[in-house]
């Protein structure tokens, strides 16, 4: 929408969809991504470089990096050229041995939630993590030395696979208590505190202040929150994430704009969603239409589906679901189908959750029609509280999701995903390189429920 902000808070809960399993195969539309990026819509938006961007260092160079992939850029423009290269995985050229290496670094990321299980009973876990910026190994956190009973239960797990332990003076547990207590402070309640967020890679709590709270504000929240915070300032505020796919007419599809008025566009998230009776709705962000209000496919008012109710979002709410669905819609109008590369469609067939390291996509309407592909990054925080601002007022997002990837205004209440698994919905970006998404699994607030 026109100038929303975003909020945060914390949980790990278990999925309560129909999740058949994880799947570690290709990365959010695996064979469905076009090596050109794809085509435009009739929207005469030029793709112009994101604030921040420039095109002395291209969009594949950068991920490259930030994968520990080669980057330089004769090497860069060797693989675009390559007819081996794929783009299915992260929408740039790689080869086929780095998209082997991605595929392996997510089935490995999957068996985190067992190595969770397994430790934090045991009082000494402090997290687990795929380190892309170290070749994709995983890291798993203790406070305790390791020992040969501590390496079989992990190894076990994995099945063989190499990983590492690394020490931490703080459990996972224990990072996650403080972020709750941060998230529900008078501090945060003042606005002088707008988001937390769990590292079990650093073993700290990052809190980011605005710049023109007090000078003494960083000592204050030490004090009462203890020596795990990492405090910056900031002046920005995360932006409720507010496009053009602009297709009128036909059934609904994930990443295709909603919209009410030339200023209120969103992304449509996921049409097959049902309430307790069995009515059918499409979802989207919370924050982009209020309740009530008509909303319809693409742009103008030719279109419409149905009104925007059943909100999460109010000035002053807490949530664990930046979301809302619209309807109710006639069976037959929605679908499990989302738009990948080249607007071509793609299924879903099941929900998953999201861990450290994960690399995921999201089909944003406005930036696939500014970039002409959609977004893909890992998962930088999956504990993750903020508050965010939106014309209505703010609210506290909890236990979101953020990734380091391109997220613009428009993109709210597109589906995140990888493989066949739908993970959340867009809810905010922050800056140049971060976005933020609410879970699958929360859509529960919202009263209803993603069929498969």
């Amino acid at each position: 929408m026109n100038q929303h902000h975003a909020l945060p808070s914390i949980r790990r809960k278990v999925v309560v969809l129909s999740v058949v399993g994880f799947l570690a195969a290709a990365l959010f539309a695996a064979s469905e991504y076009s090596a050109s990026g794809a085509s435009k819509s009739s929207n005469t938006n030029s793709a112009q470089p994101a604030p921040g961007q420039t095109t002395t260092r291209p969009i594949a160079a950068t991920v490259r990096a930030r994968y520990s992939f080669r980057s330089d850029a004769a090497y860069v423009a060797k693989v675009a050229s390559d007819p081996t290269a794929t783009t299915d995985v992260l929408g740039i050229p790689l080869l086929p041995a780095e998209r082997k290496e991605i595929v392996r670094r997510n089935a490995l990321g999957a068996n985190i939630s067992a190595i969770s299980a397994a430790l934090t009973p045991l009082g000494i876990y402090g997290g687990a993590w795929i380190d892309n910026g170290d070749g994709g190994k995983l890291k798993v956190a203790v406070t305790k030395t390791s020992t040969p009973t501590l390496e079989a239960t992990v190894s076990s797990i994995l099945h063989g696979q190499a990983f590492q332990f690394v020490h931490t003076n703080i459990t996972e547990q224990e990072l996650i208590a403080i972020s709750l207590r941060v998230a529900k402070s008078p501090e945060w309640k003042t606005k002088m505190v707008q988001s937390s967020g769990v590292h079990p890679q650093t073993g700290t709590v990052s809190v980011v202040i605005a710049t023109e709270a007090p000078k003494d504000s960083e000592s204050t929240l030490g004090a009462l929150f203890g020596p795990a915070l990492s405090i910056t300032r900031s002046p920005n505020k995360n932006v409720a994430a507010s496009g053009y796919r602009d297709f009128h007419g036909g059934p609904l599809i994930g990443g295709g704009q909603l919209s009410f008025g030339a200023d209120n566009q969103c992304t449509d998230g996921y049409s097959n969603v049902r309430d307790s009776i069995g009515r059918y709705y499409t979802i989207t962000a919370g924050h982009c239409f209020t309740n009530g209000q008509y909303v319809y496919q693409g742009s103008g008012s030719s279109n419409p589906i149905g009104q925007a109710s059943s909100s999460t979002v109010y000035d002053g709410a807490s949530t664990y679901c930046d979301c809302e669905v619209i309807g109710q819609i006639p069976p037959g109008t929605g679908s499990q189908n989302v738009y990948v590369n080249g607007n071509a469609q793609f299924t879903f067939t099941q929900a998953a959750d999201s861990f450290l390291g994960d690399t995921v996509c999201q089909s944003g309407a406005r930036s696939y029609e500014m970039y002409g592909q959609n977004q893909c990054g890992f998962v930088t925080d999956d504990h993750h509280t903020t508050e965010i601002g939106y014309a209505g007022g703010s609210y506290q997002l909890v236990e979101g999701v953020e990734a380091q990837w391109t997220v613009l205004n428009g993109d709210s209440g597109a589906p995140v995903g990888e493989g066949t698994s739908i993970k959340g919905f867009i809810s905010y970006t922050n800056g140049v390189a971060l976005g933020g998404y609410s879970r699958a699994s929360n859509v529960g607030a919202s009263n209803v429920y993603l069929g498969f």
